[in-house]
């Protein structure tokens, strides 16, 4: 009589097992067709995506349709949705998992499988984790998402994130952080020397400050200084933070044609063939450019002399706004040259005082820049020299003119490395 009940007992409930099972599975049919019904109607919908769609809408309940594609396009793997405990004991390790899901109440069996997955069942459940658990991320990024939301709370989850991905979660947030880190040409090795001139300049805007620090103007010229990285071929930057030896001579050097100058200066090969370039496309604008003076390449000791008596007529302050001391002139790399231009007759469009307007706007084409600017002088130290061009390659030197900024930055964002 007992077994008869146990057994009547054992088939009810298998029976409403069944039926539970069914039911569910049959709400769970209409409740994704409810869904496709919707969401197949937006424009970057994609049919063969259907079922990622719908699993992403179960993870994300909240997110607008039009994110959810969004989101789902984006990715290359399956989107998966875990509803049944058996899910959880599928788990290789799912005598953790299941651990994890009775001390954890808040969390569902896809939060836990998906914690599982990230290596992440040491940390508790909560909003925290919650937050960063769907996104696309790593483990060992998700665990420090958590950990520095935890210690500054007011920052948003994807500042965090940024954050991180930038190796800055050991820095202090201050008042100055965000803006700085945001801001174009940042470079997290330097954000301590940002934040630092940033609050002993706080008139000046983010960029400002990036640009400054960027360009080592931050210091006092010719301090810091150091040999200049030869390494770096066409690009290399002597400035007065750079300096290049004594006996530095650069190779390929060759003598400019006397119809480019007239005392017989020398320049680099590749930055005379540009320099060519430039001289007989400028004529077709009639416009006649030639080297002023020997003023291509100068031997250190020809710069010693020059700032010598630049310094006797100006005094040192004087002098170095307006020549670079031996060793760290650009016209010892021979990649830079003076110029002179002069209007040919028949010209009606240049003033005296604008001669220099059409090389100053096309010299980038040529590969050369205008290096030395009115406005850039607390960044390069020098006054505006519009007879002064340096060569660095077309690329380089439409990448300058477009974002307006100086060698000395584009050095340090794109070639010195960190």
């Amino acid at each position: 009589m007992i077994k008869k009940a146990i057994k009547f007992t054992l088939l009810i409930l298998c029976f409403s097992i069944m039926l539970f099972w069914s039911y569910s599975r049959i709400e769970k049919i209409n409740e994704k067709k409810q869904f496709i019904s919707g969401i197949c109607v937006l424009k970057e919908y994609r049919e063969e995506k259907a079922e990622d769609y719908f699993n992403y809408h179960k993870i994300h309940p909240t997110f607008e349709l039009d994110t959810i594609i969004s989101d789902v396009n984006e990715k290359e793997g399956k989107v998966l949705y875990y509803d049944s405990f058996i899910d959880l004991i599928k788990q290789p390790n799912y005598v953790d998992c299941i651990k994890y899901y009775f001390n954890n109440k808040e969390a569902s069996i896809n939060d836990v499988i998906n914690i599982n997955s990230k290596q992440l069942l040491d940390l508790d459940y909560d909003n925290v984790l919650a937050e960063y658990l769907y996104l696309d991320l790593e483990g060992s990024i998700i665990r420090k998402c958590v950990d520095y939301s935890k210690k500054h709370s007011e920052i948003e989850t994807a500042d965090v994130i940024y954050i991180v991905d930038l190796g800055l979660e050991d820095i202090n947030p201050s008042k100055h952080f965000l803006s700085l880190i945001y801001t174009d040409f940042f470079l997290p090795a330097r954000i301590e020397r940002y934040i630092k001139y940033y609050e002993e300049n706080e008139s000046f805007s983010p960029r400002q400050v990036v640009e400054i620090v960027n360009c080592d103007a931050d210091q006092q010229f010719y301090t810091n200084i150091v040999p200049s990285d030869l390494s770096k071929g066409l690009l290399v930057i002597n400035n007065k933070f750079n300096y290049l030896e004594k006996d530095y001579v650069p190779e390929n050097l060759v003598v400019v044609d006397g119809k480019y100058s007239y005392y017989g200066a020398r320049m680099e090969k590749t930055a005379y063939d540009a320099f060519v370039e430039m001289c007989e496309a400028a004529k077709e604008n009639l416009l006649y450019i030639i080297v002023a003076g020997d003023n291509g390449y100068r031997s250190y000791n020809h710069q010693n002399e020059l700032y010598g008596y630049y310094e006797y007529v100006y005094g040192t302050e004087g002098a170095d706004e307006c020549s670079a001391r031996a060793g760290h002139s650009e016209h010892q790399t021979g990649l830079a040259v003076d110029i002179e231009v002069i209007i040919l007759e028949g010209n009606r469009t240049y003033s005296y005082s604008s001669r220099y307007d059409w090389v100053k706007e096309n010299c980038w084409e040529f590969g050369f820049i205008y290096r030395y600017q009115a406005g850039k002088e607390h960044l390069t130290g020098y006054q505006e020299e519009s007879w002064h061009y340096r060569y660095v390659g077309k690329e380089v030197a439409l990448y300058i003119k477009e974002h307006d900024i100086t060698f000395d930055e584009y050095y340090t964002y794109f070639v010195k490395g960190y």
